[in-house]
């Protein structure tokens, strides 16, 4: 299934940042593909993205701070918790 998500993007530097407001807290164990498009022409390679990828990546960053591992883990424990509300309605 492909589906475009509303996309802002964000120059900074050499680097370009993309906010996804379409994933909800209770798609943060979904993996996403995602491919760069410039008018219409695939530009880079597929990569496959989760919020759940994102924590893990921050949990085994010897760079991030305490401070910042915990948020992430918070972040995850209120996406499972909005899933399991939502799964009960």
């Amino acid at each position: 299934v492909v589906t475009v998500l509303p996309t802002v993007l964000n120059a900074n530097g050499t680097q370009m940042d993309a906010t996804f407001p379409g994933i909800g807290a209770k798609n943060m164990r979904t993996e996403y593909d995602f491919v760069t498009l410039v008018d219409g022409v695939e530009r880079g390679n597929i990569r496959t993205w989760s919020i759940e990828g994102y924590v893990n990546q921050l949990r085994n960053d010897s760079a991030s701070s305490d401070a910042l591992k915990a948020l992430a883990n918070a972040v995850l424990i209120y996406g499972d918790s909005a899933q399991r509300y939502l799964d009960a309605q």
